[in-house]
């Protein structure tokens, strides 16, 4: 097994905090299970479960992310932190090593001088099964789903099983997985290089959160994203531990969050997922459709489970250009092309219901989009071109201080006379320095930057030039 390293990015003091926490509740957890068990006549018969201590909720760290991508509960957390705890605190499993007095039996795990306390499945079922009379049955059905192959733990890699040591499933060594071992050596997330051939590639940007400037509705569509990463742990189903059954409003909710982003070209759209991703510490990929979307039936769908499992397991976000292209209406079934077109369709709105991640999709052309998928996105945010003051704000911001603004330059004439995007501000920009460069100066004039935007306007047909 790979050797675990403490986090040695930024953000180590968080990361490590947020693993004591967890491992200080497990601690406690067990402590209670071990009290519970040896003092079963006070609760025998109760139904419940006596691993009662609260979950902590942590910062922002890695730790967090994870928990909060893949929507786990208190059983997945104890599991995970039982197959850490003989790798990172080995003594908070002393109390396992206690024979029972009447079996002669540890509570499960195999203990060996060399590796120590190895907690198994059978020590799982202990931990999560209560006192009362079939306490164990119960552990033993609640280890089985969560354990399952087919489960949420061992599908995103997070807990894996070692081979049995007496021939019998509740034998098998439970493990870090890989996607855990990734994120506690630092190496997932954001770090995380997607695997060859993958049909997506990160974005990013060196522009901070204050460079987005933007209407206050279209700003406060972004900051919902931001407060749903902040509380999605507290959005998880209420467990119930004597029943399968979720509680409380929770369940009603779809796991992740689902953005839908339009408006015309250059109004900031891919910036604001850049800086989405930044804020929130996760990569952001967007997805290539070229690489994706295949004339062969299936390999569509194929490629679309890839991008979307990769994502799962490392957290990243996922963010779709041109969304028009997959979403648009759909037509009448009357052609094989038509069917498979709307299997595509239904494929991927399936896959992004059930993500537990954030999905951001951009159009330019809203109106391509068919209406019934609306209802699919938590929020729909409008990116209109900037008026006046906007415009003024994203010049002023452009310089800010900086002795490239000559004196000449009136900004507020620029921006009352000209209706540029910000894209194109930073295409006039761009051109109006080398402008500039090639003269000689480190300064702008008015020439230079009326020259830029009138060669910007004429690229964007909203000028023509006069014949000579």
């Amino acid at each position: 097994m790979t050797a675990l390293r403490a986090p040695r990015h930024t953000g180590d003091t968080d990361a490590l905090h947020a693993l004591g926490a967890e491992l200080d509740w497990f601690e406690t957890a067990l402590t209670q299970r071990m009290e519970a068990h040896f003092a079963d006549s006070t609760v025998a018969g109760t139904g419940t479960s006596d691993t009662s201590a609260a979950p902590p909720a942590h910062g922002p760290s890695p730790l967090a992310t994870l928990i909060a991508q893949h929507g786990l509960g208190a059983p997945e957390r104890l599991l995970m932190a039982l197959a850490l705890a003989p790798h990172l605190r080995p003594e908070a499993l002393d109390p396992l090593l206690i024979r029972n007095s009447v079996t002669g039996r540890r509570f499960g795990g195999t203990a060996q001088e060399e590796a120590g306390f190895r907690p198994t499945l059978q020590s799982a079922v202990f931990l999560l099964s209560g006192a009362q009379a079939h306490g164990d049955l119960h552990g033993r059905m609640t280890v089985a789903r969560l354990m399952d192959e087919a489960a949420l733990l061992r599908r995103a890699g997070l807990l894996e099983l070692a081979a049995p040591v007496a021939g019998h499933v509740f034998t098998c060594p439970l493990e870090p997985g890989a996607t855990l071992l990734r994120l506690l050596q630092a190496q997932t997330g954001p770090d995380q290089p997607p695997p060859d051939g993958f049909p997506a590639s990160r974005i990013e940007t060196n522009l901070h959160w204050d460079d987005l400037i933007l209407p206050a509705p279209t700003r406060q569509g972004l900051e919902q994203i931001v407060t749903w990463a902040r509380f999605a742990p507290d959005l998880a189903p209420d467990p119930r531990p004597d029943t399968a059954r979720a509680t409380g409003p929770a369940r009603l909710f779809g796991p992740g969050f689902r953005c839908l982003m339009h408006g015309p070209p250059g109004t900031g759209k891919t910036l604001a997922a850049a800086l989405l991703g930044q804020l929130l510490q996760r990569a952001v990929y967007r997805v290539d459709l070229s690489q994706v979307v295949s004339k062969w039936i299936g390999e569509t769908e194929k490629n679309l489970g890839r991008v979307f499992d990769e994502a799962a397991r490392h957290g990243w976000a996922l963010f779709f250009d041109e969304a028009d292209s997959l979403f648009g209406k759909r037509t009448d079934p009357n052609t094989a092309n038509d069917r498979h077109a709307n299997q595509e369709v239904a494929y991927i709105l399936q896959r992004m219901e059930g993500h537990n991640g954030l999905v951001l999709l951009a159009t330019n052309l809203r109106g391509h989009i068919d209406g019934a998928f609306t209802r699919r996105f938590q929020s729909v945010i409008y990116f209109p071109e900037p008026g006046p003051a906007e415009r003024l704000a994203i010049w002023k911001n452009a310089f800010d201080g900086s002795v490239w603004l000559g004196p000449d330059i009136d900004l507020d004439t620029i921006a009352q006379d000209h209706p540029l995007t910000g894209a194109t501000i930073v295409n006039c920009l761009h051109s109006a320095l080398l402008i500039a460069l090639s003269d000689g100066r480190t300064q702008l004039t008015a020439v230079d930057l009326n020259t830029a935007i009138a060669a910007e306007m004429r690229k964007q047909s909203r000028l023509k030039e006069r014949p000579k």
